[in-house]
């Protein structure tokens, strides 16, 4: 069953502002509690950009980003020697126990049809004395057939995506060529495997909502996200209960942000995607999206970042954000690219405001004590300017503590005009409601504020 879902701009500024340098970044998992970014990393490319084989690839890594501090600076917490065996990673996912053991699952493979998912303890609490300590190897050549991506359960049990069902290089270059749903998502008990989703057009990443009971796995060559409905008491049932969401591009990992909400590193088009990989491309668009869940019956889908020509990152692989940024990557390439979150500071945003099709954000600045009853003022910075800038430059912030008002400054961002002007000139953006009924969202905050 095919699910519509909403599009709109995102209220985010996103500037790439450095290159955190590391060998082609296959996936980045946050754990949020404590702010740290597990990053796979592979180099799967010569330096003339032939695609290597396992056997032929130097060995991979796992790194740590300290997300509570900047210059981001990759701290390696494992690789092939120390491991003591063959190590390319691909897919990783943190997990916590009942007893607050923390650990961190990794797919690698080992050879070209033999992969295995490696079980480590996370060990240290603080950066510096950070760790990781091999427990466990899991096997399964009838299930593991060509593993991507995995998502990490408590007691020891994951689910994990099969990017094809056959095994032979042939075959999967037709399986993918012609979008054949051959794909296929497996469950670990702690056990066995079992196959419990079928019939997936290149089942890529997996993301895992238990408080909603819903199971995403990205089908990137057929364009959407399979949401699953899951049951926590029987993890193991056949998973056929879904929805499809049509994404504007063919979607590679997914990762969740402390507010709920679903990141996507997309691939807008699979033909330039696939010239970029194939070397006949020195380079591919990217595309960054986030899914966003307001209690509606169709989730949002944000646009937060786009590079049309790949310049700047060719075939974005991971996508993810914690604190005050956000990363983006190329598993082909080389680096992690942060990108500085825009916020309202030293303003306060507020954010329940209910839909914001616009992709403004909503500043506003209530002078201490302010008494109930008092006027609003709103008022809108001009271009090239942030909300901020036009409250204290013209003593906006400094009026209306001396004349009790509220203050609501709406924020354009460079997502809407990259020049931050406010689209007044342009029709659809100036109206009330929309073709569809919807408020304007600039109407809605002030509707909120008074």
């Amino acid at each position: 069953m095919e699910r519509e879902a909403a599009s709109a701009a995102t209220p985010m500024q996103v500037v790439v502002r450095g290159r955190v340098e590391m060998p082609g970044p296959e996936d980045i998992a946050i754990d949020h509690v404590v702010g740290i970014g597990f990053v796979a990393s592979q180099q799967r490319r010569s330096t003339a950009r032939e695609l290597l084989g396992p056997e032929k690839m130097p060995g991979g890594a796992i790194f740590a980003l300290d997300l509570n501090r900047e210059p981001l600076v990759p701290r390696r917490l494992m690789d092939e020697a120390t491991l003591g065996v063959p190590f390319h990673p691909r897919g990783c996912s943190p997990s916590c126990g009942a007893q607050g053991q923390r650990r961190l699952l990794v797919i690698s493979d080992r050879a070209a049809t033999d992969h295995v998912v490696e079980v480590f303890d996370v060990e240290g609490e603080a950066f510096a004395a950070m760790g990781l300590r091999h427990v466990q190897t899991v096997a399964g050549a009838g299930h593991l057939v060509s593993p991507n991506d995995l998502v990490a359960l408590d007691g020891g049990q994951f689910y994990v995506t099969n990017d094809h069902g056959a095994r032979q290089a042939l075959l999967q270059l037709l399986e993918t060529g012609t979008a054949l749903p051959w794909s296929t998502v497996a469950f670990w008990d702690g056990h066995r495997f079992r196959t419990v989703a079928k019939g997936i057009a290149f089942a890529n990443s997996i993301a895992l909502d238990p408080a909603c009971g819903r199971l995403y796995v990205a089908a990137t060559r057929s364009k959407k996200i399979h949401a699953y409905v899951w049951d926590a008491s029987n993890p193991a049932k056949e998973l056929t209960d879904f929805v499809s969401i049509d994404l504007p591009g063919c979607p590679d990992n997914l990762e969740w942000d402390k507010e709920g909400h679903l990141w996507i590193s997309t691939d807008p088009s699979f033909v330039r995607l696939a010239l970029y990989a194939a070397g006949m491309s020195s380079t591919a668009p990217s595309l960054v999206l986030r899914l966003c869940f307001d209690g509606e019956k169709s989730p949002r889908i944000e646009k937060v970042w786009r590079d049309e020509t790949g310049a700047i990152i060719s075939a974005s692989s991971v996508a993810a954000t914690a604190s005050a940024m956000a990363f983006s990557g190329t598993a082909s390439g080389g680096g992690l690219f942060p990108h500085p979150k825009e916020t309202c500071e030293p303003l306060a945003q507020v954010t329940d405001f209910g839909k914001n099709p616009g992709g403004l954000l909503m500043c506003a600045y209530v002078p201490p004590g302010l008494s109930n009853g008092r006027p609003l003022v709103v008022a809108l910075h001009g271009c090239s300017q942030q909300a901020k800038d036009y409250g204290d430059g013209p003593g906006w912030t400094r009026l209306a503590g001396e004349y009790r008002f509220a203050l609501l400054l709406p924020q354009q961002t460079k997502a809407n005009n990259p020049m931050r002007c406010f689209n007044w000139f342009e029709p659809n953006d100036v109206k009330r409601h929309d073709a569809t009924g919807k408020v304007d969202p600039s109407v809605k905050a002030r509707g909120w504020a008074i």
